[in-house]
């Protein structure tokens, strides 16, 4: 059976992090986790409403590596700038896909029936892999230049097509260890 696969937006495949760097002439420094980012907080209640931000964050890869079907973007935008992020979206020649801001995105795995969440945020990816006994719902993370993050992770969406090609539930953990790197 297929899998239905969703995308997180910002670290995967939009570069929110040093879209935001920008914005406030901060330089993009390489992120072992979120501490020490102390000024992000202040920088989000700033643009959490600013439309030409959400409108206007560069790219993190290029649209032609989504070499994958996928059902819907899984996002951590606000609500009131989804149109912001679909014309962003959009402007950069990604896929036009149905767009979820749901701050719990295994609650939204569940209730709407997806499979699989490519994202990178370790806890995200955590929190949905802990629960894959009673949900079935799997993560993989996704690692953006900027992090330097331990753990299984992918650096190459155009991997999620092999991946997902050889996956079943009973080889997946075989299958996401060959392909990742610590």
């Amino acid at each position: 059976m297929k899998k239905k696969i969703v995308l997180d937006c910002d670290g995967v495949v939009l570069n929110w992090y040093g879209s935001l760097c920008k914005k406030f002439k901060r330089p993009v420094e390489v992120l072992y986790d979120w501490d020490g980012t102390e000024w992000i907080k202040p920088a989000w209640d700033e643009i959490v409403g600013d439309e030409d931000f959400w409108s206007n964050i560069e790219s993190l890869v290029s649209p032609s590596e989504i070499n994958f079907d996928f059902e819907a973007w899984l996002t951590h935008c606000p609500e009131d700038m989804v149109e912001a992020r679909k014309y962003n979206l959009k402007k950069l020649g990604f896929p036009t896909k149905k767009i979820f801001t749901d701050h719990s995105k295994l609650n939204c795995m569940i209730e709407n029936d997806y499979d699989v969440l490519v994202d990178d945020k370790p806890l995200t990816v955590d929190e949905i892999n802990d629960s894959f006994s009673s949900t079935g719902k799997i993560a993989i993370r996704f690692q953006p230049y900027y992090y330097q993050l331990n753990g299984k992770h992918i650096k190459d969406l155009r991997l999620m097509k092999s991946i997902m090609e050889e996956y079943s539930f009973d080889n997946y953990i075989d299958i996401f260890e060959a392909k990742t790197k610590v």
